[in-house]
């Protein structure tokens, strides 16, 4: 995730509990998001990161169903 979030902040905050779940990297430019990418990829972590990785998806699954009723509310 880059440094400007201003334009969709609540996807910034849900970035934001991925990155303390230890399931997302941040990056400030495509350079180091590119380096940190190969550098875990390279690792003894590619592993435990991708376990990560699922158990967020796993905790935040049907957030898309979730935003469609919200805005189909919204609409109502």
């Amino acid at each position: 995730m880059g440094p400007h979030t201003f334009n969709f902040a609540e996807a910034a905050e849900a970035a934001e509990l991925s990155l303390a779940a230890g399931a997302a990297l941040r990056a400030q430019t495509i350079d180091e998001a590119v380096a940190q990418t190969l550098a875990l990829l390279n690792s003894g972590q590619r592993g435990a990161w991708a376990k990560r990785v699922l158990a967020f998806a796993e905790k935040h699954r049907g957030v898309r169903l979730r935003m469609a009723q919200r805005i189909a509310r919204w609409l109502a």
